[in-house]
């Protein structure tokens, strides 16, 4: 993930910055994998593994399997093999960047929402 080149002008998204960004809220908008991350970031720097995930999460291992797999794709979170262990990791960096990339999309200073009127 990488920071998209050329905001210095204006913020209008393309539709290809408007997919990607819609790709990765939709995989950090899930509670399971939202719980995932913040579980193998509390144990920074020693890593999870998806037995420490199933117990943490009661949740079976096939669906904390799914979820992380949907992580390790969209890049928030590492893999590392030990033997027959896979050791996960987060992605600081990840999270860092769609701050970053949304962040443009909206001014630093808001404007207040008019005052509604009745008839």
């Amino acid at each position: 993930m990488t920071a998209w080149p050329g905001r210095e002008g204006g913020t209008r998204l393309t539709a290809a910055e408007a997919a990607q960004l819609a790709y990765e809220f939709q995989v950090l908008a899930d509670p399971t994998r939202l719980r995932i991350l913040s579980f193998a970031a509390e144990r920074m720097p020693e890593p999870t593994t998806v037995t420490a995930l199933v117990a943490e999460l009661r949740l079976s291992q096939s669906t904390v399997s799914h979820h992380v797999k949907v992580l390790l794709d969209a890049g928030y979170l590492t893999v590392q093999r030990a033997g027959t262990w896979s050791l996960y990791r987060p992605v600081a960096e990840a999270l860092t960047a769609v701050a970053q990339r949304i962040a443009p999309q909206w001014p630093a200073a808001s404007v207040e929402p008019k005052a509604a009127t009745t008839a």
